[in-house]
């Protein structure tokens, strides 16, 4: 109808979407812009034009489930044009929450061709006039426009799978964009789709801050099979609708407790809705990224810089680039069949896995200069899902899962159980045996504490019970090849190998950390895994409770302000509150549920308290608390100043989460982790005050409010009052900080 291609909505208050009239009818006047494929002249790609128009959409009975459309009121089109007077040309709009950034299919000439990822700005929300003209999305970082630092897709430059930069010359080549609330993700469509069907649509992807600035061709659901039914536009309502969402947030003041999307818990997760498809996907983005990654391989195709498919290499989502190469007759199955379980609630794997017949494997080289790579690490865990074959062998065979010289061997035996030796030091190690089920996917985990002298296995994310105690001590990372699926170049199809097979079955999500992870974190990633209930009571381990070995970017006292420590303090208090928690209140329904329910468990923050050149004291806040998702756009309502993660840790920031927390019956608040948006604490401080920063204070000069000194000083005046910490919530008038001391609910003295 009016060669209509795509539309995208733009509210021009996103916070205010929708108001209510006399009759208690839910108004909706949102701006429409859409893309004309087809002009009267039929398919001619100069007259791809984008189009405005208003829409006045009368809901009865809002924000039930007898909501019902009454009325729909459109006025006329209106042609979008740049800020040199011309018409918008291209294809399948797409737009940020706010209604300045718009990300569109098209070119550089402006002309109606596509083949690119192009976006535009405007300094007015909804405009029909004033487009800056349209530019590659890959030059989106070079850009001089102040305001587009809002957005996080502009921080960093792209890259390929590969590596390789996009740029002026290699630009993002892709189809189906939808741009994320926050501007801080694309979703497209990345490779082509055979004859007849043909277009580029196949491989759906993301790029962004979320995957490290990287293309990422997602592995999962999305992306069911290679080149059987085209994939068209996708879209997401993103936060909106989840249960962990704080009611006061929700549409029409409703109450969450019917909603259910996502309906993966464990990470931010996108719920995607499929157009052409009629389908609904989960994007697990919490596992895209992980500053502890030293390889991850989710086993699925590799999507070249130039858009094509290239089945001889496995992606690596760890950033450093160590893709997987395929040898000998190892592939990537066509489908998504080979990871779905037999029963609904069985392990699975994700998406695509890599098959082994005896005669293939995967090899990666781990580069030197690579994070990681030629260090002496005190913490290293290994984790991957296995499905092993029948081969009739018996219990004398050997097969080789995972080999890297001079630090690990993984042994399949006998078809049944895996083996895995770790070289700690100069002493090879061996691990306690996990048993395996033939034909069916078992997650097999191993985690190495230097600290503590330790080396736990976990099957389908379960601690088994039993622990390899060793002298503390350290792995090397050597550069060099990491061989998956066989020894060596010489494969051979044995039937059976006495030692050094290849192993025969399927192989998916390989993932090596350089820091010892714990129960919960190895159950939280499982597909079908019953493992919750038994990884809350895992206990930590000693290198746990470093800092650093929680956030590599925590290192130094000069560090205790900044983002990194405070997820890093995080951590440790959750966890350390959490076992004490649960030890307290054994036979208590609502403690369990609080530390296993839909909202993070026990997610207090962490105060500094004092710090030395090698430890920091922390006070961890209350235990009664409410720990909330949100968005910064939510936050930014309450302090202007409070706009994105890069002031996160700032007294605007703190501010914003005091008076929100303040808006649901809490005193005090604070952000105490930044994933894709920003989780708060609220609590109920035990003393409110006033305090002069220049003579009561120090190191909390004006801009220096979250620094180390700043934060320590204010603990310290809470002290002084016989409280054990405190935490900064805004300025006032004449000197003066609100300070908010409370009892903590453990005080701990940690190692960096």
């Amino acid at each position: 109808h009016n060669g209509e291609n795509a539309l995208t909505f733009c509210f021009e208050d996103p916070l205010l979407p929708y108001r209510m009239d006399n009759n208690s009818m839910a108004i909706y006047e949102p701006y429409v812009f859409d893309s004309r494929m087809f002009g009267p002249e039929g398919y001619d790609r100069s007259q791809r034009i984008f189009r405005r128009r208003q829409m006045t959409i009368r809901v009865r009975h809002p924000f039930t489930h007898n909501a019902e459309v009454d009325s729909v009121d459109v006025k006329p089109y209106e042609l979008l044009t740049t800020v040199n007077g011309d018409l918008m040309k291209g294809i399948e709009p797409t737009m940020t929450a706010d209604g300045r950034l718009l990300v569109l299919h098209g070119n550089s000439a402006n002309n109606g061709n596509g083949g690119h990822l192009m976006y535009s700005y405007n300094e007015k929300a909804c405009a029909v006039s004033g487009w800056s003209t349209p530019h590659v999305l890959s030059e989106l970082h070079l850009d001089t426009e102040p305001a587009l630092q809002k957005y996080p897709l502009s921080w960093n430059p792209l890259t390929a799978a590969t590596g390789e930069l996009y740029d002026s010359e290699y630009t993002v080549i892709g189809a189906y964009p939808w741009l994320d609330h926050e501007g801080r993700n694309v979703l497209y469509t990345a490779a082509s789709h055979p004859k007849p069907v043909g277009g580029r649509r196949e491989a759906v992807s993301l790029i962004g801050a979320d995957t490290g600035y990287m293309a990422v061709h997602l592995d999962g659901s999305i992306n069911e099979s290679r080149d059987t039914v085209p994939k068209l536009f996708y879209s997401s309502p993103m936060w909106q609708f989840e249960r962990e969402r704080h009611p006061s947030l929700l549409m029409g003041n409703e109450t969450n407790t019917r909603h259910y999307l996502p309906v993966t818990k464990t990470h931010d997760v996108l719920p995607l809705f499929g157009s052409n498809t009629e389908d609904y996907n989960e994007v697990d983005i919490g596992i895209l990224k992980n500053p502890h990654y030293m390889l991850y391989l989710p086993m699925n195709e590799l999507v070249t810089r130039a858009g094509e498919y290239d089945l001889t290499r496995t992606p690596d989502l760890s950033g450093h680039g160590h893709v997987g190469r395929l040898r000998g007759t190892a592939l990537v199955t066509p489908t998504n069949n080979e990871t779905h379980a037999s029963l609904l609630q069985g392990i699975q794997g994700r998406g695509k896995a890599l098959a082994f017949d005896g005669a293939g494997a995967v090899t990666i080289r781990l580069k030197q200069g690579v994070s990681f790579v030629d260090q002496y690490m005190e913490g290293l865990t290994v984790q991957f899902l296995l499905r092993p074959a029948t081969s009739a062998c018996g219990k004398k065979t050997e097969r080789v899962v995972m080999r890297k010289y001079e630090l690990l061997e993984i042994l399949s035996v006998g078809d049944d159980s895996v083996e895995m030796r770790l070289k700690v030091g100069q002493t090879w190690i061996t691990a306690y045996t996990i048993s395996l089920t033939l034909d069916a996917w078992t997650h097999v985990a191993w985690s190495f504490d230097g600290v503590a002298g330790s080396l736990k296995s976990y099957r389908n994310g379960v601690h088994m019970g039993n622990t390899v105690s060793l002298a503390p001590g350290t792995v090397h990372i050597t550069p060099g090849k990491v061989w998956i699926g066989a020894p060596s170049t010489s494969m051979s199809r044995w039937t059976c190998p006495k030692k050094n097979g290849a192993f025969i079955g399927f192989i998916d999500e390989v993932a090596i950390y350089a820091h010892t992870r714990s129960g919960r974190s190895i159950c939280n990633e499982l597909i079908g895994a019953d493992c919750a209930m038994e990884a809350i009571q895992d206990s930590p381990t000693a290198g746990q409770y470093h800092l650093s070995h929680q956030e590599p970017g925590c290192k130094s006292s000069a560090e205790l302000g900044s983002l990194p420590c405070i997820r890093a303090g995080h951590r440790v208090c959750a966890q350390h509150v959490a076992d004490a928690y649960l030890a307290a209140n054994q036979n208590n329904p609502d403690a369990v549920n609080q530390v296993v329910s839909d909202r993070p468990p026990v997610s207090m923050a962490a105060v500094p308290v004092s710090t030395t050149a090698d430890h920091a004291t922390l006070a961890c806040t209350p235990t009664n608390h409410e720990s909330l998702p949100i968005d910064f756009a939510d936050l930014a309502a309450h302090d202007s100043s409070c706009t994105g993660e890069r002031v996160a840790d700032t007294i605007a920031c703190l501010s914003a989460a005091h008076h929100f927390c303040s808006s649901i019956g809490w005193t005090t608040g604070t952000i105490f982790e930044v994933t894709s948006r920003p989780w708060i604490t609220c609590f109920r401080a035990d003393l409110v005050a006033s305090v002069d920063h220049n003579s009561e204070l120090y190191g909390c000069d004006q801009g220096m409010w979250t620094t180390t000194n700043c934060r320590i000083s204010i603990s310290k005046w809470c002290r002084t009052k016989g409280y054990d910490g405190g935490i900064a919530q805004g300025l006032q008038i004449d000197n003066q900080v609100r300070v908010h001391c409370f009892y903590a609910a453990a005080v701990l003295t940690l190692p960096f």
